[in-house]
């Protein structure tokens, strides 16, 4: 599965992104809206990697009278609310449309991208997003730093989905747990009985070994309630076709995979980044670098991400 498969499919599920009203991460938000206060009436503003648009409605609260282009490499669901325009505020969304290839037809007096430039080809990125800012234009770009919270967090759920798949072997006790109930149902012996009696017991006590991990450990994974999931699943297998309980199983594994491959890409990435002086590099050569920073949770003093802004003369 491609690179934009696995993002079509996570903002197609409608899945958040950071920054939210209710988001722990409560700086980033700050962040925002002080810089979408700084928007002067009818500039025009270009996101790249808009995803399910959540920054776009911080934009629609704060900037007013302005014009803002959303772009995303992905497909995304350009009906969503956050992408209506306002009376003050006019918003046009290009889905699957990677930012290297944008048209250098309109010009942009704010570009601003969070989390997106260090999933790109950055040296082509950089050269377009220069191109298409304006004279007085302004850039900001928050990327993933290694050792940030969200950065040792995917490392942590990446860990642990390898131990699931790896050294539990969940998915392999449970497609066999769906295949001997189904067997037990459709022509029931005493043999298969017995087998499929001693593999229940080996499977419940794997359940009851998650469960108390999970809990232990507060493990963040656990959020998406996989187990229970899967758990529930099996159960219902007594009123629930054979061919339709293998296909969810089929398509949580699928899930899993696609999200352990997006945290990958995350800790891949923020290696990138780590690497500031790149980025700084390619951006001075037609900009200016006005900051270039680290922002930190207020409660507790982790990194959240960094942060470089840039200006064009």
């Amino acid at each position: 599965m491609s690179k934009q498969d696995i993002w079509s499919s996570y903002w197609m599920s409608d899945n958040t992104a950071i920054v939210d009203t209710d988001s722990k991460f409560k700086e980033l938000l700050r962040y925002w809206e002080f810089k979408f206060n700084e928007v002067q009436d009818g500039h025009n503003l270009l996101e790249v990697g808009t995803g399910n648009g959540r920054l776009v409605e911080v934009f629609k609260q704060f900037a007013k009278n302005a014009n803002l282009t959303a772009v995303d490499g992905a497909k995304i669901d350009k009906e969503n609310d956050a992408f209506k325009s306002t009376a003050q505020t006019t918003v046009k969304v290009i889905a699957e449309q990677p930012i290297e290839t944008l048209s250098e037809n309109e010009n942009y007096d704010f570009i601003f991208s969070q989390f997106t430039i260090e999933y790109t080809d950055i040296e082509k990125t950089i050269s377009k997003l220069t191109s298409v800012l304006s004279p007085g234009g302004k850039l900001t770009l928050i990327c993933h730093e290694v050792g940030s919270i969200l950065y040792n967090s995917a490392q942590a759920e990446v860990n642990e989905i390898d131990w699931l798949k790896n050294e539990i072997n969940l998915f392999t006790y449970v497609h066999k747990q769906i295949e001997l109930k189904h067997q037990r149902l459709a022509s029931p012996s005493p043999s298969l009985y017995s087998e499929y009696k001693k593999h229940n017991r080996n499977y419940n006590d794997l359940i009851k070994k998650l469960h108390k991990y999970f809990e232990e450990t507060k493990s963040a994974f656990f959020a998406v309630n996989l187990v229970d999931v899967i758990y529930h699943t099996i159960e219902n297998m007594d009123h629930l076709p054979f061919e339709e309980v293998k296909q969810k199983i089929e398509e949580l594994e699928l899930q899993v995979n696609m999200h352990q491959a997006r945290l990958n890409a995350l800790l891949e990435n923020a290696l990138t980044t780590e690497k500031l002086t790149q980025i700084s590099d390619l951006i001075a050569t037609d900009l200016t670098i006005t900051k270039s920073d680290l922002i930190y949770r207020d409660e507790d003093g982790q990194i959240i991400a960094r942060v470089v802004e840039a200006s064009k003369a």
